[in-house]
């Protein structure tokens, strides 16, 4: 289970984020087997806020030089606040844009719990470029 408040999404270098509200379940306590994916439309496009802390930490650890095929993405899952809201849960996201999408992809990361109650995790992918963002699926395999 994982009550999903919302996605941001935005490319390295884009003055704008994408947002991608969700505010359910992924699946509801004791539904194991059931749906456990939600798939989302874009909600809003926005300036993006560079001051905001997991940019900054992105943009420090990010460094090096990067092959000119490759584009960086922030994608950032934000929890909901309310009981059992968190997972332990292999999570998943595919990224759609106008160009191309980016299949599933497992967000993880090494050293640190994700996907927390009532708490942000960011991820940095470097992907091809997929064109302007229209939609994503976030999903879990329900094994946590």
């Amino acid at each position: 289970q994982c009550h999903l408040n919302q996605v941001i999404v935005n490319k390295r270098g884009a003055d704008e984020e994408h947002i991608f509200v969700c505010n359910h379940w992924l699946s509801l306590p004791g539904t194991q087997g059931r749906k456990s994916y939600r798939k989302l439309g874009l909600t809003a496009s926005q300036p993006l806020n560079k001051d905001h802390p997991s940019r900054i930490r992105a943009g420090a650890a990010a460094g090096g030089p990067t092959p000119p095929t490759l584009t960086k993405y922030l994608v950032e899952v934000k929890t909901g606040d309310k009981f059992g809201a968190g997972t332990d849960a292999n999570v998943f996201i595919t990224i759609y844009g106008k160009a191309s999408n980016s299949g599933k992809l497992a967000l993880k990361s090494s050293g640190s719990n994700l996907f927390e109650r009532n708490a942000t995790s960011p991820f940095e992918l470097e992907l091809t470029d997929l064109g302007v963002i229209s939609k994503i699926r976030i999903e879990h395999d329900d094994s946590g």
